[in-house]
């Protein structure tokens, strides 16, 4: 569990922080990050940006300046925070559908937290 948490947050980071927008920053790879993702066998890179010093850190700067789509990422942080603050209690919890059209048809019922979470229920 602690390895698709740190997988899910290094996806998040890198979607989030996508581009390096601070021109007078400076970039030092980090070939280590490279190398976490390697052995998790995920494409990617990894940026960190340390505001005091002005400075990026990535394994792949031409990857990580490549503007991507963050997509259903917003949905990892968000059921963490739910999850650990109680908002949610488990998988299992449900949230009623009140019956209001929606977007996807899938998303027109009864869904547990896992389903929901699937199926990318934003308004759950």
């Amino acid at each position: 569990m602690k390895n698709i948490i740190f997988l899910l947050t290094l996806i998040l980071l890198v979607n989030l922080n996508g581009n390096c927008q601070n021109k007078k920053a400076k970039e030092i790879v980090k070939p280590e990050f490279g190398q976490i993702l390697d052995s998790l066998k995920v494409k990617g890179a990894v940026l960190i940006y340390d505001i005091k010093n002005k400075t990026y850190y990535s394994n792949d700067f031409s990857w990580a300046k490549t503007g991507i789509i963050p997509a259903s990422t917003f949905k990892i942080p968000n059921s963490i925070i739910a999850l650990e603050t109680g908002v949610i209690k488990s998988d299992s919890d449900i949230f009623k559908w009140n019956g209001e059209k929606r977007k996807f048809k899938k998303w027109e019922e009864n869904l547990t937290f896992k389903k929901a979470f699937q199926v990318s229920c934003v308004p759950c």
